[in-house]
């Protein structure tokens, strides 16, 4: 990925071998789930994998989804590492933000509290490219409003990233992947049956595995 596709993308620090490789396995999944331990760079790697992603001509739009504390984060970790992408968060009352969701701007960035209510009203002109989630445990509960909101927005590219061990979990991990591609599992589905299924569109790196780099 370095090499062949983005010789011209500039950083600006060095990114990891493996950071690379997550950039690679978002931006050839429609569907993944990015889990790697806190403090390997989740958001780095999907900063990149947005720049990448929307400098193509069949992709125009992300939206990302996070804690309404993180927002600012994001936007600032965009700025920093695609500075060429324009960004908004989205704020206001339920009018105010459905006439954002309207606007060309290539990134959006909603809090899960919006998305609750939004999810459901949100015009059905509108549709992302991808939507990413950002502390995906969120939507952990399948029964929550978050979780609705999410699976119910309009979109070709679903990434999810967390810190959390969700692996360790069936129930959070079905839940996710509820969003990350609908209908791959089921409750009560065996475990050894999940991992099978989920083998391709999961990541997740330790900081042990990775000491070396």
């Amino acid at each position: 990925i370095q090499k062949m596709d983005h010789r011209d993308l500039s950083v600006p620090y060095p990114l990891r071998q493996y950071q690379w490789d997550g950039v690679d396995f978002l931006l050839t999944n429609e569907s993944a789930l990015l889990a790697d331990e806190m403090g390997l760079g989740k958001t780095v790697q999907t900063a990149i994998a947005l720049r990448i992603a929307l400098r193509r001509p069949d992709c125009n739009r992300a939206l990302i989804v996070a804690p309404a504390s993180l927002r600012i984060n994001w936007e600032r970790e965009l700025q920093h590492w695609a500075p060429e992408l324009a960004v908004r968060r989205v704020i206001g009352n339920a009018k105010d933000r459905a006439e954002t969701y309207l606007l060309p701007v290539p990134v959006l960035i909603a809090s899960y509290d919006q998305i609750r209510p939004d999810g459901r009203s949100i015009d059905s002109s509108v549709h992302f490219d991808i939507v990413v989630l950002d502390e995906a445990q969120r939507i952990k509960n399948a029964g929550s409003g978050a979780a609705l909101g999410c699976r119910l927005l309009s979109r070709t590219s679903s990434w999810a990233l967390t810190g959390t061990p969700v692996e360790n979990s069936i129930e959070d991990l079905t839940s996710i992947f509820g969003f990350v591609k609908p209908s791959l599992l089921h409750v009560g589905m065996p475990r050894k049956i999940i991992h099978e299924r989920i083998r391709g569109h999961f990541l997740r790196r330790r900081k042990v595995e990775v000491l070396g780099e």
